[in-house]
């Protein structure tokens, strides 16, 4: 499935601190890494962070 997620995808993440999850976002895909982690754009923020592409899931449209 993570072979769909392109830039420009919406996505909804789950965020885990320490192997515990402390909650979900929906965002905007800005690329992937040389790494193979996922570069996301949070809606209503301005930052993008790196995410691992385990945790991020497409929203179908």
């Amino acid at each position: 499935m993570n072979a769909e997620i392109i830039p420009q995808s919406r996505v909804r993440v789950a965020v885990h601190r320490r192997g515990f999850h402390v909650r979900n976002f929906t965002g905007t895909v800005i690329g992937w890494t040389s790494s193979g982690l996922i570069k996301v754009m949070e809606d209503k923020k301005d930052k993008a962070r790196c995410y691992s592409s385990e945790h991020v899931k497409l929203i179908r449209q």
